[in-house]
């Protein structure tokens, strides 16, 4: 599959906005060892907060033999031990992949929503295709999902994975019934550019409802300038 490359300087944090990408800084600290392992496994599940919360933190310094456990504790009832294992998963990278796609049909809406964040920012970093595909179809399944926040979240992953085989699929979520996603499906379109996504943003705004027609004229616009916008910072997007 080819990929589309923008030449604008890409956040190393990818926003809610949905029209950046997020990069790797290729120097994640290792301490501990795999010695600790069985440790920090255990501590992982503990009582302590804090100890949960440590634990997430080496885990990912170590690399990807925990990863299960870690995908786990992206449930965690403190933010803090969640946000250390959602930090310890993307510096894991590829490895995380397998357990977070399997884990995606049994978590709870905030968690498939912290997941399907993960696989679009690893995905949008592997080099190699089969992960990038393998990511690009778990996204695109979870544009089914009921939840709005998770549907949003996987067409901005889309935008960052760059894959112009996302398209069809992000040109049905311009007329998702939640504006949110309406929005983030803009934006990605935008982000991944080419003829295709233009030919079918030039379609939307011709024949599709009213509101469709705005956005998809919009983003059409902004695809044939060759500029990655947000949509979210256009008020005159908001009318009907």
């Amino acid at each position: 599959m080819a990929r589309t490359k923008h030449s604008k300087e890409r956040a190393n944090l990818p926003s809610l906005g949905g029209a950046t990408k997020p990069t790797r800084s290729g120097a994640e600290p290792r301490l501990g060892g795999e010695a600790a392992l069985p440790y920090l496994v255990g501590a992982l599940s503990g009582e302590e907060t804090h100890e949960r919360w440590r634990a997430a933190q080496a885990l990912g310094q170590i690399g990807g033999r925990a990863t299960a456990e870690l995908v786990e504790a992206l449930g965690d009832p403190r933010d803090n031990v969640r946000k250390a294992a959602s930090t310890a998963l993307y510096a894991i990278g590829e490895a995380g992949l397998a357990p977070l796609i399997d884990a995606l049909p049994g978590a709870d809406p905030p968690t498939r929503r912290e997941i399907v964040r993960l696989l679009g920012m690893i995905g949008a970093q592997a080099a190699d295709e089969e992960p990038r595909a393998a990511v690009l179809a778990a996204l695109v399944e979870a544009l089914d999902e009921p939840e709005t926040a998770v549907r949003a979240q996987a067409v901005e992953g889309l935008g960052w994975l760059g894959d112009p085989a996302a398209v069809p699929d992000l040109l049905d979520a311009l007329a998702d019934g939640e504006e949110a996603v309406r929005l983030k499906a803009a934006a990605a379109l935008v982000l991944i550019g080419g003829v295709q996504a233009a030919e079918g943003l030039r379609l939307a705004a011709s024949e599709g409802e009213a509101g469709v027609q705005q956005l998809a004229a919009w983003a059409l616009e902004a695809v044939e300038r060759g500029e990655a916008a947000d949509p979210a910072n256009h008020d005159d997007l908001y009318t009907t």
